[in-house]
């Protein structure tokens, strides 16, 4: 930790460069507090192990104790160099879906927003020489309660996430979701794949999970590359969901639907509190789509869900037209991504610059449709 902590309005503010130093504060926030799965102890020290090196990030962790030395937040930050620019980036947010800070329930609540609102730039003063701040992913809402961090919320992400309340019985949600005809087809669907084969649904742990894990990343660079995406998942990101899935089998879960053996949908989903995130689907390569395996299974981790009490089923960054389907609200995202000093203010304008065009091609159907179709044309793989 930082030799000399600074108090700033009651609160003692302190950093550390290596988690280790306040894991044990750490899991007794997270365990107690506000935490969504991405700002987990073991998630966030996975990443810091295999996937920051590969983009140059480096943590930054902000610690916030009371007068009575109990910590009321933790910020997971990190430092990354692009090119000459020292630039301040949320711990992990180039895997995570929703980006933020730990808290205590009282300063979610109540205190926190006026805190930051009043003091976040002097925090930010404590972190040393940066050129520019590029926090993304930053959900409006975390369970239900108004972001603390609202103050940083500059501009509208390109994605937002689909949420489905699981307060209601599997069959309940079904019914309210599709009509009695499109419910009849599903089931007429669901039972000729059920009778083309031994049919199985697991929930995966141990070196089962580790195995599905690696193929389904595999299967989803096959995706991706089919659709003209360059970037995909490396042997580092399989080393990263896998140390979270050995150190915490609650945070990270495993889908899989087989015939006769066979893989034919994986999903990947990660849990905190009552709420899940699905993060990873994907489709073996070559099998028969005309039963809809995908939606089978999609079905299945819902009816998990509920049977397991969680009370959110966040479909994560991305409005897919499947996901619409379950929508019972939509949780708007935002960045705050902006020059420090001179030096930051290139960067800062093409990121924000690059941002909006998403976020306008993304929200224009025919723009959107042209560029998927021009993408899978120019690079994509169409064996």
């Amino acid at each position: 930790m930082s030799a000399y902590p600074t108090i700033i309005e009651s609160i003692s503010i302190s950093t550390s460069s290596t988690l280790s130093e306040i894991e044990i504060d750490w899991k007794k926030l997270e365990n107690t507090g506000v935490a969504m799965a991405f700002q987990k102890y073991e998630w966030c020290k996975a990443w810091v192990e295999h996937m920051a090196p590969a983009v140059g990030a480096s943590p930054l962790v902000v610690c916030g104790r009371d007068v009575a030395g109990e910590v009321v937040f933790i910020l997971p930050f990190q430092k990354r160099k692009v090119g000459k620019i020292r630039v301040l980036e949320w711990l992990g947010q180039q895997s995570g879906t929703a980006c933020g800070g730990i808290y205590t329930t009282a300063f979610c609540a109540e205190l926190g927003q006026v805190w930051f609102n009043k003091n976040f730039r002097c925090v930010l003063n404590l972190l040393g020489h940066l050129e520019a701040i590029n926090l993304r992913h930053m959900p409006k809402t975390i369970f239900g309660r108004l972001n603390p961090l609202a103050i940083l919320h500059q501009s509208l992400s390109a994605n937002a996430s689909i949420v489905l309340n699981l307060q209601q019985h599997y069959e309940a949600i079904l019914q309210a979701k599709r009509s009695s005809r499109s419910i009849s087809k599903m089931r007429r669907r669901d039972e000729r794949l059920e009778q083309s084969g031994t049919l199985s649904f697991e929930v995966l742990s141990g070196e089962a999970a580790e195995s599905a894990l690696q193929l389904v990343l595999l299967h989803k660079n096959l995706q991706l590359e089919k659709a003209g995406v360059s970037s995909g998942f490396d042997h580092n990101s399989v080393e990263f969901y896998q140390q979270v899935l050995r150190v915490d089998t609650k945070l990270l879960r495993v889908f899989r639907l087989q015939l006769d053996g066979n893989t034919l949908v994986t999903m990947v989903g990660a849990t905190a509190d009552t709420n899940f995130w699905l993060l990873i689907s994907a489709l073996a390569p070559n099998i028969d789509l005309q039963f809809s395996p995908g939606d089978y299974l999609l079905r299945r981790t819902i009816s998990t869900c509920c049977a397991e009490g969680i009370s959110i089923y966040d479909f994560s960054l991305g409005e897919q037209s499947y996901k619409q389907l379950w929508a019972d609200d939509l949780i708007l995202h935002f960045n705050s991504i902006r020059a420090l000093n001179y030096r930051g203010q290139l960067f800062a304008l093409s990121s924000r610059l690059t941002e909006a065009v998403k976020r306008f091609a993304k929200n224009n159907t025919s723009i959107r449709e042209f560029y998927y179709e021009a993408r899978q044309r120019l690079r994509g793989n169409k064996n």
